[in-house]
Formats: structure tokens, sequence, C-alpha cells
């Protein structure tokens, strides 16, 4: 009868524990695909601020060369009306 009962107990234990490992490894499985799809997401949004940042400074520096260019013809439409 001991016996019995511990073979049952052992058999149980280890479905138990076959049972665990399985749903161990899907956890794991699960957390691997969310931190990737996270490194996907956070790629992206990163890259697109790059390229945000860019956009702004292309666009801050065209706005001071045509200020550079205007402050410069006003200065020598100003010198050659005064002359």
């Amino acid at each position: 009868m001991v016996s019995r009962v511990f073979f049952v107990f052992q058999d149980k234990l280890k479905q138990f524990q076959e049972r665990l490992a399985e749903e161990r490894r899907n956890r794991l499985e699960e957390r691997k695909k969310q931190r990737k799809e996270e490194r996907r997401i956070t790629y992206y949004r990163e890259k697109e601020e790059e390229e945000q940042r860019l956009r702004e400074e292309q666009l801050l520096k065209g706005t001071v060369e045509n200020m550079i260019i205007v402050s410069f013809e006003s200065l020598t439409h100003s010198t050659c009306v005064r002359r």
C-alpha cells in the first residue's frame, strides 16, 4: 500500500514538474517576444525623433541662412541708397 501511494505521489510530482517546466518555457518565450517588440518600438521611436530633430535643425539652419541673406541684402541696399 505504501509503495503504491509513493508511486502515485512520484507520478503526480513528475506531471507537476513537467507542467511547471512547460509553463516556465512559455512565460520565458512570451517575455522574449515582449522585449523584442519593446526594442523594436523604441528603435523606431528614437529613429523618428532623430529624423524630426534633423528636420528641425535643417529648418532652423535654412531660416538663419535666409535671415543672413536678407540682412546682407538690406545692408547692401541701404549702403547703395545712401551713396
